[in-house]
């Protein structure tokens, strides 16, 4: 399809084009006081006008992307259309390796395993650290002279928590 525009820039909505499905062509079609056919774009790319009665200035701008060559197991560009590009030519490349997609999946695999691990002896020892404290707390309490017992295993069951278990919540 095509975008006409006008002189100041914008887009010109009474030229539109159509798709033909019986020719393989885009017809180019002006609508100004009636519908006037003007020409077709092939499947080429090439612009045909035939009625250039409505048409004051053409200006056509397009990309083209051909295939020129390939890209060889050594690493090498090799260029096989037999045409002269120029001086200059800027090429883009743009690669998939299935081999390394296969090894990050698997090493953030191992990665997310180990992250669980560390996370679970977290849960496990916090749980450990503060079951033991309150087991000290109890025991000290009931004990004779186990008073200094039963602080300790207090204070611990209290700062446990906010040295270890808040800080790990904070990024």
């Amino acid at each position: 399809s095509l975008i006409f525009i006008d002189e100041n820039g914008t887009s010109d909505d009474r030229y539109f084009t159509t798709f033909n499905q019986s020719n393989g062509l885009a017809d180019i079609f002006y609508n100004g006081d009636d519908i006037s056919y003007l020409g077709y774009v092939d499947r080429y790319g090439n612009v045909v006008f035939n009625n250039t009665g409505n048409i004051s200035t053409i200006y056509l701008e397009y990309i083209v992307v051909t295939s020129i060559g390939y890209w060889t197991l050594d690493g090498y560009v090799q260029f096989d259309d037999a045409n002269d590009h120029g001086q200059n030519i800027n090429i883009a490349f743009y690669t998939v390796s299935e081999k390394l997609r296969i090894e990050n999946e698997v090493l953030d695999s191992q990665l997310m395993s180990e992250q669980r691990d560390v996370a679970g002896y977290g849960y496990i020892s916090c749980c450990a650290i503060l079951l033991t404290s309150l087991m000290l707390t109890i025991y000290g309490f009931a004990s004779r002279g186990g008073i200094p017992m039963a602080i300790g295993g207090l204070l611990s069951f209290i700062v446990c928590p906010i040295i270890f278990v808040i800080p790990a919540n904070f990024p």
